[in-house]
């Protein structure tokens, strides 16, 4: 644990609203930590459900479900979204549990880049846990803008479904000006969120969930009813045989395009290990958060999944490529206020924590800028 002591040596700091922990605080989460020679520094206030709601809000399994969608089944049709997402899900469950029993020994804030030093070991541990936590700094910081740009996107396809007179194309210059302005006040939306003083974050986490929940349940509900009032469901076999090759690569380079976008389904699990440090009973807490939220969101995910190729129609018979189909997502106003509970989550929680570990730790230069 050489690379935890070195830097256990910095002076504990006050992050801007979080509680320094009772120096006389005996808890085996602050024990553990201590025999890893880190000194916590962070209040923990967040139970099991608070520190599961935190993967499973950032997950937001229905809204990749929702965006990947269209990209999926250009690279390989039907037969290659649905069969690609079992064995992605197959080893995201493994790589869930991995990383969850990491956690359960290494329940810290850093999270992945910390347990990246510590698996270099002494001689590559600092340059391991250099590149994790840059990676993982960027990664979380396009996740947020992702998401507002997809947000947006959203909002912006109402133009067509109810004919507006509007451009809705980005050819042109004022589509384009409008979406920017739109994605920049999203974004920075989602951040004022962080000047919320920390107790307030797990109203938030319930929040978010429950706004998962909610769009998973209206899209059970409203998409069959309004597939079955228009074009009707597909057919068994063209829901779940149809093949087709959207891309213009070779078949096999096709079908193996189709993991990329049932990858991005699953993304950002290490959200709980962030809040690790947060949470009582951390070691055991935090893993279950990890691993649980993967493996709820990867099942719904394949629900949605299901309930996706029986109502959309065929993207050679529509030319939709970026969207669903228009016919059917004509009632999809919510889409927008329910994509941002993955955003929210993602922006308050685990980029500010990753990031005041990154500066804590001086693992990466211009720490504290991050």
């Amino acid at each position: 644990m050489s690379t935890i002591r070195e830097n256990a040596e910095d002076s504990p700091v006050n992050t801007g609203g979080d509680v320094r922990g009772n120096s006389s605080d005996t808890s085996s989460d602050n024990i553990l930590l201590e025999k890893l020679g880190y000194k916590p520094v962070l209040q923990r206030s967040f139970n099991q459900f608070h520190n599961f709601a935190t993967t499973f809000a950032a997950l937001y399994f229905i809204g990749g479900v929702r965006v990947t969608f269209s990209t999926g089944i250009a690279a390989g049709g039907n037969l290659a979204y649905w069969t690609s997402y079992i064995v992605t899900c197959v080893f995201t469950f493994i790589t869930a549990a991995v990383i969850a029993e990491i956690c359960s020994s290494l329940p810290l804030a850093g999270s992945i880049y910390l347990w990246a030093a510590e698996a270099g070991g002494p001689r590559f541990g600092r340059l391991f846990g250099f590149v994790v936590a840059w990676w993982s700094t960027t990664a979380w910081t396009t996740f947020c803008a992702s998401n507002t740009q997809a947000a947006v996107n959203y909002m912006l396809s109402e133009i067509v479904v109810f004919n507006t007179d509007f451009p809705s194309d980005s050819s042109s210059v004022k589509f384009r000006a409008v979406q920017w302005i739109l994605t920049e006040i999203m974004l920075a939306l989602a951040c004022i969120w962080n000047l919320l003083p920390p107790r307030y974050f797990k109203w938030i986490f319930a929040l978010s969930s429950s706004i998962v929940v909610l769009d998973f349940l209206l899209n059970l509900i409203w998409l069959p009813i309004a597939t079955s009032n228009t074009l009707g469901f597909r057919s068994t076999h063209d829901a779940f045989m149809t093949t087709y090759n959207g891309t213009g690569a070779p078949p096999g380079w096709n079908w193996c395009l189709s993991y990329l976008a049932t990858a991005g389904v699953l993304i950002g699990f290490d959200a709980s290990g962030h809040v690790a440090e947060e949470t009582k009973n951390a070691s055991v807490a935090a893993a279950r958060g990890i691993f649980w939220s993967t493996v709820v969101s990867g099942i719904g995910g394949f629900v949605v999944v299901i309930l996706f190729l029986f109502c959309v129609v065929s993207l050679v018979s529509s030319k939709v490529y970026g969207l669903l189909d228009n016919t059917v997502t004509a009632r999809c106003e919510y889409a927008l206020l329910l994509w941002r509970s993955s955003a929210f989550c993602v922006s308050i929680c685990c980029h500010p924590r990753g990031g005041w570990t990154h500066s804590h730790e001086h693992c990466v230069h211009t720490g504290t800028l991050v």
